[in-house]
């Protein structure tokens, strides 16, 4: 036919949801989305159609690959189940949502030709055919065209900017036993920061990553803001004030107490064990 498509318009949530397709064995679904193929190749597109005719149910079942009968049985189903319909004037099935979608980008071709900027839509038939060909109309764009473009544009470059930021930061954390996991799920934690705290998310993982610590997933670091703890380097002993302890398996028992004090200790002790 004129014009072929190389694909056409299929809608999962529509299939799995369609209570009609829900009802046929897995047979009867592949039978019906061969037919759909052969509709979108019609010459009518939607229409299950030869030369302006319908396709004879024998002729049909030998295109799918049934036999004849079982593919009779079929195409009632479709019908009882009003998922195909049936072209009062020539008897052929067709199929609703494919005649609707082919209708609808036949609409969008002939906007095209006409052009959809409104400064254009008023021209009549009459100025258009009699315009130099090699003139070009300059559109202006839409207050609403420019508005979705810079909004267009601004998303990308956020994205952008937040998909490198995120290289950086996963490429800094520390691994744990040599893997990094749950990196989709990370990433999206990442995106709920606002650009100005990237910097300081950076340095904190750079002071996070030079610790002993056994790391933690990476998704818990930014749990309760647990990322903002690491915003200044870790205190080591060489930076922390240490309180020296003595050394308790070198010291000798009772060595601190003068002689005095350690006689009148022991005869304490004779004491009591003679009481």
């Amino acid at each position: 036919m004129k014009n072929k498509l190389p694909s056409f318009q299929f809608y999962p949530g529509d299939w799995k949801k369609d209570p009609g397709i829900q009802l046929l064995t897995l047979e009867e679904r592949g039978f019906w989305f061969e037919l759909l193929l052969l509709m979108f190749e019609s010459e009518k597109r939607g229409y299950l159609l030869v030369n302006g005719r319908k396709i004879p149910d024998e002729e049909l079942s030998r295109m799918v690959g049934l036999k004849g009968q079982r593919a009779k049985e079929i195409l009632k189903k479709l019908i009882d189940y009003d998922i195909a319909s049936v072209d009062p004037e020539t008897g052929a099935l067709y199929s609703r949502r494919m005649v609707r979608d082919e209708k609808l980008r036949q609409i969008r071709k002939a906007c095209g030709f006409l052009g959809g900027n409104p400064n254009l839509v008023n021209q009549n038939r009459t100025t258009q055919l009699n315009q130099n060909p090699t003139m070009r109309v300059k559109q202006s764009p839409t207050p609403s065209s420019s508005v979705s473009s810079s909004s267009s544009t601004s998303n990308n470059k956020k994205e952008a900017f937040f998909l490198k930021a995120f290289e950086d930061f996963w490429e800094a954390y520390p691994s744990r036993n040599g893997k990094k996991i749950l990196k989709k799920q990370t990433f999206l934690l990442f995106k709920r920061l606002k650009e100005e705290e990237i910097p300081d998310l950076m340095t904190a993982v750079h002071n996070y990553s030079k610790t002993d610590r056994f790391p933690k997933d990476p998704p818990r670091f930014f749990k309760d803001n647990f990322w903002r703890e690491w915003l200044t380097p870790e205190r080591t002993p060489e930076n922390k004030s240490v309180i020296e302890t003595p050394d308790r398996t070198t010291q000798k028992p009772f060595a601190s107490l003068p002689d005095k004090g350690f006689k009148n200790l022991v005869s304490d002790l004779a004491r009591a064990k003679s009481v």
